[in-house]
């Protein structure tokens, strides 16, 4: 799947989930990227691990975590673990491109644009 058909498909999906029932604005994208980053980071400070995957109960009589990867059958079972946070930011990321119609190729011509000097920018020397 290319860049602009994940973009197409989280938007499409994010319609069909009721996302966009009202206007979503940037700053409301934003604020739903950061909580998800913050979550990402609640988990890293909880002593997960960056591919640890576990499953929460969402039954309310039974409110709990669960490392029991037989709960991931059980109809009330919600993944959970950075990969799922993170998972979620480019979920969000990607429907804010498609829904605000931002061009999904800038980033890969940002990409491209990267050179050594710019490397310095995210610790490298």
């Amino acid at each position: 799947m290319n860049l602009n058909n994940l973009i197409k498909e989280a938007c499409e999906i994010a319609k069909e989930k009721g996302w966009h029932d009202k206007p979503v604005s940037f700053p409301d994208y934003i604020a739903n990227i950061h909580a998800e980053l913050s979550e990402a980071w609640e988990e890293w400070r909880n002593n997960r691990g960056l591919n640890e995957i576990y499953y929460e109960c969402d039954k309310p009589e039974e409110k709990r975590y669960c490392i029991d990867l037989e709960c991931q059958y059980c109809n009330f079972a919600k993944p959970c673990g950075i990969p799922f946070e993170l998972a979620d930011v480019v979920i969000w990321i990607c429907d804010m491109f498609g829904e605000l119609k931002i061009m999904g190729s800038f980033i890969l011509k940002r990409l491209e644009a990267v050179t050594d000097d710019c490397c310095r920018c995210f610790g490298k020397n």
